[in-house]
């Protein structure tokens, strides 16, 4: 896939601690934070895009948070869940059609950044991603192919070697009889235990 341009959008403010998977708290509490920050996400695209831009049908997000010392670390797994809320502010501004994975991939990890006067920010770089119409292959003597649009890459001769192996296996599996526990036939309208 080739990429292309860049949004980047600018959050004064790290995710909140309500939209933390592990939170256990009063679900209004949650609610309204997930929707503040949201509304936020969305502001700042807003505010960020004057006049109209296009909409990305694919796009690759990497995240920063700037955080004020190490104290702010948080699992990725739980970090990455937490910023729900900004991408999909960021979808209802219309930098991007979805948040599912045939359209936003997750460029990980997610990178912190230590500064006292920066912080709190999360940063939301969204790149889109065109994909290549169906590939043109030119295929080299080593059977390694280059796609004369996009220039992917792919390996024809292991592909080749993994294809012929797995039809060896099932040529193999097809061929042998059925053995029961013990090593002994079983046919299959035999309905006596073994």
């Amino acid at each position: 896939m080739e990429t292309a341009r860049k949004i980047r959008v600018e959050i004064p403010d790290l995710p909140p601690k309500e939209a933390n998977p592990n939170w256990r708290g009063h679900w209004g509490k949650r609610a309204r934070a997930v929707k503040e920050f949201r509304a936020m996400a969305m502001y700042c695209v807003l505010s960020t895009m004057r006049g109209p831009f296009t909409t990305y049908k694919k796009a690759r997000v990497e995240v920063t948070l700037v955080i004020p010392d190490r104290r702010y670390f948080r699992d990725p797994d739980n970090a990455l869940a937490s910023l729900k809320p900004a991408i999909d502010g960021c979808a209802d501004a219309g930098v991007i059609q979805g948040d599912d994975q045939d359209h936003l991939k997750y460029k990980l990890p997610i990178v912190y950044e230590i500064d006292r006067h920066e912080a709190p920010k999360t940063i939301l770089e969204f790149e889109e991603l065109k994909s290549c119409p169906p590939h043109v292959w030119v295929i080299d003597e080593h059977n390694v192919g280059r796609c004369r649009e996009c220039g992917a890459v792919r390996d024809f001769g292991a592909l080749q070697e993994r294809e012929a192996k797995a039809s060896d296996i099932a040529v193999k599996r097809g061929r042998g009889s059925r053995k029961g526990r013990h090593g002994t036939r079983k046919s299959s309208g035999d309905s006596s235990k073994s």
